[in-house]
């Protein structure tokens, strides 16, 4: 019998707070966070892994979650994976679904987060 694989989910946030509680609320949900601090590092891991989903920080300081979003769309080995804005502030939040953007509203209610996560599986 072939062992599942747990879904990869990569966080993308530069407080090691926020990555830290998302990481360890996914894992014991099931599946393997991959947590790094900027668009940056993120560019570095999607070259190694294919995540299930990209959950990403709306104000990070070199590149806004929304600039990287839409980094992620030109490529075609990426543009299908789907992606979930983290922000603090509700008209972020609200422009993100307008746009037709999935966003978890800081604080997170952490059965939001897993029902995201799950729906990616």
């Amino acid at each position: 019998m072939l062992a599942s694989v747990s879904p990869i989910v990569l966080i993308v946030d530069d407080y090691v707070e926020v990555r830290e509680v998302i990481a360890c609320v996914l894992e014991r949900a099931g599946f393997r966070p991959l947590a790094v601090e900027s668009a940056g590092d993120a560019r570095e891991a999607l070259q190694q892994v294919t995540p299930s989903l990209i959950l990403v920080d709306a104000h990070m300081p070199s590149l806004s979650g929304d600039e990287f979003l839409t980094e992620l769309r030109q490529d075609p080995r990426l543009a299908n994976i789907p992606t979930v804005l983290i922000t603090g502030d509700i008209g972020a939040s609200s422009a993100a679904a307008a746009r037709g953007i999935r966003s978890l509203l800081k604080p997170f209610d952490v059965g939001r987060l897993i029902e995201l996560a799950e729906s990616c599986r």
